[in-house]
């Protein structure tokens, strides 16, 4: 189980540990299968044996953004969003994660509201 605390931590179980770290420090998390493996800012990431779906019920009221089947994103990392085909987060890091196109519509919204970027 993925449990989230006060202090924003999270505790993130593996095969090996259980990771606690601070959610705000998670990039993005992708599903690979039935697990998700999650990324964090200083580059390190951990597998975890938990579907995406379990993972982004914890995070979505703490900035987290569903923007493609396979995707959870922090938008605190994002730096860019490309809106004309193919539609496209950039991070701060410069990776790139593709928007559903199904998604696109609820996000641009979502990030209207957060941060008043698009008319």
């Amino acid at each position: 189980m993925i449990a989230t605390k006060s202090n924003n931590e999270i505790y993130i179980p593996d095969h090996y540990r259980l990771t606690i770290d601070r959610y705000n420090y998670i990039t993005y998390c992708k599903a690979e299968g039935s697990y998700t493996k999650i990324y964090f800012s200083d580059k390190e990431s951990v597998m975890t044996a938990r579907r995406l779906k379990i993972i982004q019920q914890q995070l979505s009221n703490n900035g987290f953004i569903r923007c493609h089947k396979s995707y959870l994103v922090n938008v605190r990392f994002i730096k860019e969003v490309r809106i004309k085909t193919p539609a496209l987060i950039v991070l701060q890091s410069g990776e790139t994660i593709k928007i559903a196109c199904r998604k696109l519509r609820n996000i641009k919204q979502y990030l209207y509201r957060k941060f008043l970027l698009f008319e």
